[in-house]
């Protein structure tokens, strides 16, 4: 969404500088049917049909984490899902590309490298919402992003980005409010206009009152965040949430 990310809107898919279009042999050169060429659902819907948008968890059984306890519980990560249905030609070309970047060959890629390979990709992402993606897809909580990992980052990121296109009507390269409240209400996130008017100056940095790509995936993020939490304390069966204090600061971290 951002400025200057890619070919301008409006260009066949496929022109040189989109995402998933780099230089031949770089990370991110899609497959055919992919980025430009939207299935109807997917746009920020979880692959494989699963209801809901990015972050959108079942109730989970089991008292919460809370502040104090040695390992406070997570709720579960559905990301994971965009994973499904690659096909082994292009599970190879995405490892190509992860094992350009991974130049330790640990296997797993730190928030330097991913910035790297995302930058390689076409994005322009800083290095701060890189590490909210890689914490997002990070399901081991290692710290860094293996193959696997990658791959479902990968696909979210190219779903992500042809509903951005989708919904970026006057072909801007960003998306104004009007734009911007339907691309979320189609993903799952049924906010209102006053809610998304209060939530949006922490991510719209120069203030225009639209959001770029990298703003909207940064947004996108942290209301899976919160979905997930809602769901997890009961919100998605209540229709509301009833937090203590210690829950609350168990929580907390989730709202950065």
């Amino acid at each position: 969404m951002q400025p200057g990310y890619g070919a301008p809107m409006g260009a066949p898919a496929g022109a040189p500088g989109q995402y998933g279009q780099p230089q031949p042999g770089q990370y991110g050169q899609p497959q055919p049917g992919q980025y430009g060429q939207p299935q109807p659902g997917q746009y920020g819907a979880p692959a494989g049909g699963a209801p809901g948008a990015y972050g959108s968890v079942q109730p989970q059984p089991g008292a919460p984490g809370a502040y104090g306890s040695a390992q406070p519980a997570r709720p579960a990560n559905v990301l994971q899902n965009y994973a499904n249905g690659v096909s082994p030609q292009e599970y190879q070309q995405i490892q190509q590309w992860f094992n350009a970047v991974d130049a330790n060959r640990s296997g797993q890629l730190d928030v330097n490298e991913l910035h790297r390979c995302l930058c390689m990709g076409g994005h322009q992402f800083s290095v701060a919402v890189t590490q909210k993606i890689l914490n997002a897809f990070d399901t081991d909580r290692s710290g860094e992003i293996g193959l696997n990992e990658f791959v479902a980052m990968h696909k979210y990121l190219l779903a992500m980005r042809d509903s951005f296109m989708f919904f970026d009507r006057d072909r801007s390269n960003s998306l104004d409010v009007n734009e911007l409240i339907q691309a979320l209400q189609r993903a799952g996130h049924n906010i209102s206009l006053p809610a998304l008017n209060a939530a949006l100056p922490r991510f719209d940095s120069d203030r225009n009152k639209t959001l770029s790509f990298d703003e909207y995936i940064d947004l996108c993020i942290y209301l899976g965040n919160l979905r997930k939490l809602y769901g997890f304390y009961g919100g998605n069966e209540r229709g509301f949430i009833q937090l203590n204090y210690d829950q609350l600061v168990a929580c907390a971290p989730y709202f950065q």
